[in-house]
């Protein structure tokens, strides 16, 4: 199944949206896809976030690894760090995808910068310097 079909079910009314393809540790390569939520939007996600106190939130998604988990994660960044959030139906994430998430993200609220300048304002240098495909 292609990325961008299956993604499609959870990015509509997405404020940015982008997905990359990464290396797996044990070798082949995956596709990681991020979304960044309205705020103002009423679905379970949103809810979370604002409960949990997040400035931002969005889903992440991975196909083509071993460990993915079967429904979107919810990422939130809240005033002090990057939470994730995964399905009732699905295990912890496992390192290789927490390593993943934690290596891309911040590519992607680079990538976003026009519309979440906040996000952007909070990327390490190094991975000013870092794109992915």
């Amino acid at each position: 199944m292609e990325l961008r079909c299956w993604i499609d079910v959870w990015s509509d009314g997405a404020l940015a949206f982008r997905e990359y393809e990464v290396p797996l540790a044990e070798g082949g390569i995956a596709s990681i896809a991020f979304t960044l939520g309205q705020p103002d939007i009423e679905t379970h996600a949103a809810q979370l976030v604002r409960e949990a106190g997040a400035v931002a939130y969005g889903y992440v998604s991975i196909l083509d690894h071993p460990h993915a988990p079967i429904h979107p994660v919810v990422w939130m960044r809240t005033p002090t760090d990057i939470v994730v959030a995964v399905s009732d139906d699905d295990a912890d994430l496992d390192g290789d995808i927490k390593r993943l998430i934690a290596e891309t993200i911040f590519v992607f609220f680079d990538e976003i910068a026009d519309v979440a300048p906040e996000l952007a304002s909070h990327v390490p240098h190094a991975a000013k310097d870092r794109r992915l495909n």
